[in-house]
């Protein structure tokens, strides 16, 4: 009876931890602007150049305030190619990353707390109550904020390849050289 009220109370705090996804979900769907603002225009004489076939490298590694985007620049581009404009979509895919964030930090929780799964739900709760809060609106209604959201995203996914035994490499010497320092970084952070 036990075991069975525990799993009960694990699919309770990992489907409540869901509620501010789809809380988010419908701001953006509701209160999303499809048309560009501020920094979205930068993007709008690249996807110009790419329908004249005049896009160049040099255009998508031109600086943008103090960075260079290529990255954010490249998604967008995909995303623009693929139907017709609406900012949105842009919207959407910084939530799709702050998913995939989300995930990456419910992993990283289970891998630091074996055996303690109950444990492991219940931090699910303040953890996308932080992530998917609204009162980060700006993340949620500006479509270029994928510049904010992606390095986050793939600093979480390199903590958790360093948390993995997945070999990059066939050497075994390589492989150890490879693991230590993600696994060293991850410890540090961690």
């Amino acid at each position: 009876m036990l075991f069975r009220s525990a799993r009960r109370l694990r699919l309770i705090l990992v489907l409540l931890s869901l509620i501010p996804l789809a809380a988010t979900i419908w701001l953006i769907f509701y209160l999303g602007c499809p048309w560009p603002f501020a920094d979205d225009w930068e993007i709008v004489h690249l996807i110009i150049k790419r329908r004249q076939g005049t896009l160049g490298f040099a255009d998508l590694w031109a600086q943008h305030n103090e960075a260079r985007i290529v990255v954010p620049r490249l998604i967008e581009l995909l995303l623009y190619e693929f139907g017709t404009w609406d900012g949105r979509r842009n919207m959407f895919m910084n939530l799709f990353l702050t998913f995939i964030n989300f995930s990456a930090m419910a992993f990283l929780i289970r891998r630091f707390l074996p055996g303690h799964r109950t444990l492991t739900a219940a931090l699910l709760l303040p953890t996308s109550i932080l992530l998917f809060a609204w009162f980060q609106y700006e993340t949620w209604l500006w479509q270029f904020q994928i510049v904010q959201v992606l390095p986050y995203t793939l600093l979480l996914l390199g903590l958790c390849l360093g948390q993995t035994n997945i070999r990059l490499v066939r050497s075994e010497e390589h492989t150890s050289e490879l693991q230590s320092p993600c696994n060293l970084v991850c410890r540090l952070l961690l």
